[in-house]
C-alpha cells in the first residue's frame, strides 16, 4: 500500500501532524503497533495511534521529497506502507545582491536617460517566489530610475 501526502513548507514545522496511518486487523483482541522502518531524523510515529509527526523543519531547497517506510504489526504478522512527502516551495529566502557595494562613476557630461549601471540579485526560491524586482529608495528617485525587472539604473 502506498500513501501520498503533499506538505506545504510553511505549515510543516516541528511538531506538525503529517498524517495518520490506519491499519485494520481481522483478528480480535490484538493491539496494532506502528513503527518507521526507514531511519529518519525528520519524522516520528506514535506506535499506538499511527500519527506521524515532524520532528525537524522541512526545507524545499534541501530536500524536495521524503520517503518514509511504515510498518504495522499485531505481534504475529506485519504489513508495510510507504509515505511519500513532497515539500512545496514557498518564499522563505531573501534575494541577495551579487555584490555588497556598487561603485558607479558618472561623467559630468553624460546625457540624461543614459544607462549608468546594472545591479544583479538572485533568490534561491523557485517559481514566482524566486522572482527579483528592483526599486530605488525614495530619496534617489529625483536623479535615477531603475528597471524593476532588469536592475538597469538610468540617469
Amino acid at each position: 500500500m502506498n500513501i501520498f501526502k503533499r506538505i506545504k513548507f510553511l505549515a510543516a514545522t516541528y511538531g506538525t501532524l503529517i498524517g495518520t496511518v490506519v491499519a485494520t486487523d481481522v483478528d480480535t483482541d490484538t493491539q496494532l503497533e506502528y513503527s518507521l522502518l526507514s531511519s529518519t531524523d525528520l519524522f516520528e510515529i506514535d506506535p499506538f495511534t499511527g500519527k506521524i509527526f515532524l520532528i525537524q523543519n522541512l526545507d524545499y531547497e534541501s530536500d524536495k521529497e521524503h520517503i518514509v517506510h511504515i510498518q504495522v504489526t499485531d505481534g504475529d504478522n506485519t504489513s508495510g506502507a510507504m509515505l511519500r512527502i513532497i515539500v512545496e516551495d514557498v518564499n522563505d529566502n531573501a534575494p541577495q545582491f551579487e555584490q555588497q557595494f556598487y561603485l558607479i562613476n558618472i561623467a559630468k557630461n553624460i546625457e540624461l536617460d543614459s544607462i549608468i549601471a546594472k545591479i544583479q540579485a538572485n533568490d534561491p526560491d523557485t517559481g514566482l517566489a524566486g522572482t527579483v524586482r528592483y526599486e530605488l529608495a525614495p530619496n534617489n528617485l529625483k536623479y535615477f530610475r531603475i528597471n524593476p525587472e532588469s536592475g538597469i539604473i538610468i540617469l
